[in-house]
């Protein structure tokens, strides 16, 4: 079962909800409640804790939403055509076809130019980077 199936069922088809299993609710909670904090962030905070029984969790998620929505909201309609889709390197981007064909030649360099722009990137963001102490229980002197 994928998000989608499941959004139809909860939304369309709420009666059939009874046939989907709790191994198929536990899969898609993480999906679904992430999806959802856009619109509800409380509610998908008060169900995001470590060790809770996602299936049991989704189906108040079903009890939530279904008297709710007539249909699938718009936060589950993802244009799945448009979306970036991985291709070839950014770095390759910027070159003709006939100097795509002699650098395939040489992939070291494909590599090198990669980390390089990889490195810049690191570099940009270097200022932006917020260091935080982390927490911890302090020994006590004995």
């Amino acid at each position: 079962m994928n998000i989608s199936q499941l959004t139809r069922i909860i939304f369309r088809d709420s009666h059939s909800y009874k046939t989907v299993n709790d191994k198929d609710k536990s899969g898609m909670f993480f999906i679904l409640n992430r999806i959802m904090a856009r619109k509800h962030p409380l509610n998908a905070n008060t169900l995001n804790y470590n060790g809770i029984d996602t299936a049991s969790a989704t189906d108040v998620w079903f009890e939530a939403l279904s008297p709710r929505y007539r249909d699938v909201p718009k936060e589950f309609n993802v244009p799945w055509g448009k979306l970036k889709k991985k291709g070839e390197s950014s770095v390759l981007k910027g070159f003709s076809d006939k100097d795509k064909q002699i650098l395939a030649l040489y992939p070291e360099l494909i590599k090198e130019a990669q980390n390089e722009a990889d490195e810049q990137k690191l570099i940009e963001k270097e200022g932006t980077i917020k260091v935080t102490k982390k927490r911890g229980r302090v020994a006590k002197k004995k």
